[in-house]
């Protein structure tokens, strides 16, 4: 004969196993009105096809292959048929994002590496909140012996809290509004990305206001610009190992200084190697060739370059800007670890604006920037207030309105 739990915390009352599937899900109690179970309980699993980028070129349509990557909502292209009809969620099963969730709707197809879930009665379960609240809980459930993996055995006992139907449906509406907003900011993000490689390619090539050109190896160039190599107007250095005192991922009382890898900042530290500001270059791995501008003081790790001397008169922030269009990761060398060094970035020739107009151009790119800042800093507001509903409502700790 099992015991039962019943107490405030819990406000209702639970067999052991309901308990023990309750403590596995983290939640600290079963909300009033709510039932717990496991996903098999309410949804019949399955798996996608083999569907190659070959087929997917070759079958041309409207219904959309999703496959275990996370970009574009996991679609990687359309085919003229479609293996599934109606309201699903998917996960990926196998690779770098496995235990990722998605709600999916109407016709659609998924290739091996995606489970399906299909509600065997949409009176009690709705699939759109189930895929969100599966969103906060599949990750624990990844194998990462060798390749990640979330098999469909695996994915079938993960608990599964649920309240009345009215509720998960609601539930579901106001998460998938913040879903809609955040996709409205990105959208603009990748029309003001697109944008702004167009007026740096102006600014850059045409600059500010000019109206005689010449033609060099550059192309049409402003007649007052000169043409010169990246040698000729700085000097570049390695950073230093680490710090031995890189106390912090992100920035606190006691470490406020940033230290810059090959990819940005990568931490913070107490001690300075730098007392003014530079461009740093990635040097080695992913990354290299990636150009970042330090504040005056910070510490750069040999993982990257940084300008240690001006060789003829320029404006740091135009600079900075600049290298980041000559897109230096294409000096790289093939073959082996990524790595940009100095010779072919020293050799390479540009043609460079007066100084006067180098800041023109810094600060026309300044205005650009900042609107790309703003939008990250509304996307992450809208990240994290996601976060924060998602949290009370997918446990119960706040109910919505019915």
């Amino acid at each position: 004969m099992s015991n039962k739990v019943c107490s405030e915390d819990f406000g209702v009352e639970l067999e052991d196993d309901q308990l023990q599937l309750l403590q596995k899900s983290g939640l600290h109690f079963l909300p009033r009105g709510w039932k717990i179970g496991i996903v098999s309980d309410y949804f019949e699993l399955g798996r996608g096809r083999v569907i190659s980028r070959p087929y997917i070129h070759a079958n041309p349509g409207n219904y959309p292959v999703f496959s275990s990557q996370s970009q574009n909502n996991g679609e990687m292209g359309k085919i003229a048929t479609y293996d599934f009809e109606g309201n699903y969620f998917t996960w990926t099963t196998d690779g770098a994002y496995a235990g990722s969730v998605f709600f999916r709707q109407g016709r659609f197809n998924c290739t091996n590496v995606c489970g399906t879930g299909k509600a065997i009665d949409e009176s009690k379960i709705d699939a759109q909140f189930a895929s969100y609240y599966l969103a906060t809980q599949a990750k624990k459930h990844v194998s990462y012996v060798g390749n990640p993996k979330l098999m469909n055995n695996i994915f079938a006992q993960i608990p599964l809290a649920i309240p009345p139907l009215p509720e998960q449906k609601k539930i579901a509406k106001v998460l998938s509004g913040i879903d809609c907003l955040l996709e409205k900011v990105n959208s603009l993000y990748s029309k003001q990305k697109i944008l702004t490689r167009a007026i740096s390619i102006d600014l850059m090539t045409c600059g500010i206001g000019q109206k005689n050109f010449i033609d060099c190896k550059q192309g049409k160039t402003p007649d007052d610009w000169s043409i010169c190599t990246l040698g000729s107007i700085f000097s570049l250095t390695s950073g230093r190992s680490k710090p031995k005192n890189l106390l912090s991922s992100v920035p606190t009382s006691g470490s406020e200084i940033p230290v810059y890898g090959g990819n940005g900042i990568t931490g913070y530290a107490t001690d300075s190697l730098l007392d003014s500001p530079t461009v740093t270059i990635g040097r080695v791995g992913e990354y290299c060739g990636a150009v970042h501008l330090t504040p005056k003081q910070s510490w750069v790790t040999d993982n990257a370059l940084y300008i240690n001397k001006k060789v003829s008169e320029f404006d740091l922030k135009f600079m900075y800007y600049f290298l980041d269009f000559c897109d230096l990761s294409k000096l790289r060398k093939q073959g082996g670890q990524p790595l940009v060094s100095q010779k072919p970035i020293m050799e390479l020739e540009v043609a460079l604006p007066p100084i006067e107009e180098q800041r023109r151009i810094a600060c026309a790119m300044d205005s650009i920037a900042k609107n790309f800042s703003d939008l990250q800093i509304l996307n992450h507001k809208i990240q994290g207030l996601k976060m924060s509903i998602s949290t009370d409502l997918l446990s119960g700790r706040k109910r919505v309105s019915i």
